[in-house]
C-alpha cells in the first residue's frame, strides 16, 4: 500500500478530520490506531470535491450564470460566481462533512 502524507488530504478532508477529532473522539481513535486515517481522509475529499464541482455547475446554470453573463457584465458574473461557490461550499459541508 502506497504511503499517503499530509498533502494529498484537501480542504474537505481537513475539515472531515477536524469534525472526527472533535465530535467522534472514538472513531477517530479507532481508525487512527488502524492507520485508516489517511486513506478515509483521501476518500472524503475526493467524494466532497466531485459533489463540490457538480453542485457548483447546477447552481451556475440554475442561475444563469453563463458565459454570455461574463461577456456582458464580468463583475455581476463573478459575483454570482463566487456566491454559488460559497453556498456549494456549505452544502458539501452540510452533507458530506459533519454528517
Amino acid at each position: 500500500m502506497e504511503k499517503m502524507n499530509e498533502n494529498t488530504i484537501g480542504r474537505f478532508g481537513h475539515l472531515r478530520e477536524k469534525y472526527l477529532h472533535e465530535y467522534r473522539k472514538d472513531e477517530y481513535l479507532e481508525m487512527a490506531l488502524q492507520g485508516e486515517i489517511p486513506e478515509y481522509l483521501k476518500l472524503v475529499d475526493d467524494e466532497a470535491g466531485h459533489f463540490y464541482s457538480q453542485t457548483v455547475d447546477a447552481l451556475m446554470v440554475a442561475h444563469g450564470i453563463d458565459d454570455k453573463l461574463k461577456a456582458s457584465d464580468p463583475i455581476k458574473w463573478n459575483g454570482l460566481a463566487n456566491n454559488a461557490r460559497a453556498c456549494a461550499r456549505e452544502i458539501v459541508i452540510g452533507e458530506l462533512i459533519g454528517e
